[in-house]
């Protein structure tokens, strides 16, 4: 431990710019979120404040691991008589607390200031450094125990960021809801790599090659098969759930220049409790001919269609391009098969707050306050949710009929526990669209109740649908 306070020590005196850089940048950030949830709370982008602190941050922790260099012709390890752990705790002192205590101060100001729970979460708060840790820490760690200077880190990590870029925009709809897994594998390797570092005393093939691969498993495509064979384990009581399909609707779609003739089919769910609902994932549809010709659509989001949210029956999508009906013939009867991933969710207990333009606390969900929108005067529910992402759900309003906006946009499932990826503690969100403003003052005004359905995810299933 004293060997390991000596090189921290060392390190901070060597170090102080990169540090106060990255202090600096973290409480900067955190003053900008705060400004724009009081200021600006239809407006709340931070995100190039946000790259700012993630680059200087890596820039810290690579230097930090070059101090004592872990490759290269001079090798830091043959001739300094300091031991692996004490080395190792090193680094990791300098990681904590040049970085993951700033990160969980700035966290608690944030909340304090905007009036959230601060002792309510502090084991929220905990668990979002550990998490945030693993792709602002460990990442630059694992790289700069096998490169040899800054130089062969900066080249790493724009190689990192194009494929960032590129398996952001996936062909898949798996690819950017079931990532999860490659990105935890990815992070898997690097840990072991950076293990084999700093055991082994010197660099090996084998550790850059695993960084490589940490790399690059983020633009290969995770097997759909695979991802719901995860995804279905999780719950096993929705093994037994059975889905039938409906007379399909292929007239009220019609006719659509760009994808050719699409078709509608209702899906029905049996064996479910009365509470949960369908909600459809991702799907796969092969059309097929009378003499055997087949079409594949792949792997796909389902279109946009004329749905309604917390509709109990999930509706299947499916277009065959104009190529595909001239390959299986025009007028011809064809089978659709099916392969069609389904989100299982349960609609909690509703929950009734009075309409006021007082801030309230919704349970489970957040606080909220009505604010007028600068562009149309109108009002808009502005809400706000520490630590957790908000539950998916829909908001009644007393006064008005057939309105139901969502609670919040989008879902994040793939995060661990639901908590807040990035730097902000706060997820700042709005809803109920300025079409509703005579509803809202007609409730505010006559003590109306706003009515938040929310739901918790159940799991993922797979189905086979064929329809005729």
């Amino acid at each position: 431990m004293k060997q390991a306070l000596h090189i921290f020590l060392k390190d901070v005196r060597r170090l102080w710019m990169e540090i106060a850089g990255v202090m600096l940048a973290i409480a900067y950030f955190a003053v900008l979120d705060i400004l724009y949830t009081v200021l600006r709370p239809f407006g709340t982008d931070t995100l190039i404040i946000e790259f700012i602190v993630g680059a200087s941050v890596w820039f810290l922790i690579a230097r930090a691991v070059h101090e004592e260099s872990l490759t290269g012709e001079n090798e830091f390890w043959p001739t300094r008589p300091y031991e692996r752990g004490s080395l190792l705790g090193a680094k990791i002192m300098m990681a904590v607390l040049a970085v993951a205590v700033p990160l969980f101060v700035a966290d608690c100001v944030i909340l304090s200031v905007q009036s959230l729970p601060v002792t309510e979460n502090l084991g929220g708060l905990v668990l979002r450094q550990l998490m945030t840790a693993t792709w602002l820490i460990l990442p630059p760690f694992a790289i700069a125990s096998v490169t040899r200077s800054i130089a062969e880190d900066v080249m790493v990590w724009l190689v990192a960021l194009t494929v960032a870029i590129v398996a952001y925009f996936p062909q898949s709809h798996f690819r950017a809801a079931d990532g999860k897994y490659a990105l935890a594998g990815a992070l898997a390797l690097m840990v072991i790599a950076a293990s084999r570092q700093y055991w082994r005393r010197g660099t090996t093939l084998m550790s850059r090659a695993l960084i490589a691969a940490a790399v690059l498993l983020q633009a290969l495509p995770l097997p759909e098969s695979t991802a719901l064979a995860i995804e279905g384990s999780r719950a096993p009581e929705i093994s037994n759930i059975t889905v039938t399909p409906q007379a399909p609707l292929i007239r009220t779609l019609g006719w659509n220049s760009r994808r050719g003739r699409c078709t509608a089919v209702p899906l029905s769910m049996g064996r479910a409790r009365s509470n949960w609902r369908l909600e459809v994932r991702s799907q796969n549809s092969t059309f097929e001919s009378a003499d055997g010709k087949t079409w594949n659509t792949g792997w796909l989001p389902p279109d946009q269609g004329p749905t309604r949210y917390g509709w109990t029956d999930a509706v299947i999508y499916s277009c065959i391009s104009p190529d595909g009906l001239s390959v299986l013939g025009a007028g011809t009867p064809l089978t659709l098969h099916v392969s069609v991933a389904l989100e299982i969710f349960a609609e909690n207990a509703p929950i009734s707050v009075k309409a006021t333009l007082a801030p309230f606390e919704v349970p489970g969900v957040g606080r909220c306050q009505f604010s007028t929108d600068p562009r149309s005067q109108n009002y808009m529910l502005a809400c706000k949710a520490p630590i957790w992402f908000p539950p998916p759900g829909t908001i009644e309003i007393s006064t008005a009929q057939w309105a139901y906006p969502p609670i919040s946009s989008p879902r994040y499932a793939w995060t661990p526990m639901n908590l807040l990826p990035g730097l902000s503690p706060v997820y700042k969100w709005t809803t109920i669209s300025s079409g509703l403003a005579a509803s809202i003052r007609e409730a505010i005004e006559h003590g109306g109740e706003l009515g938040f359905r929310t739901e918790t995810r159940i799991g993922l299933i797979r189905r086979e649908v064929v329809v005729k």
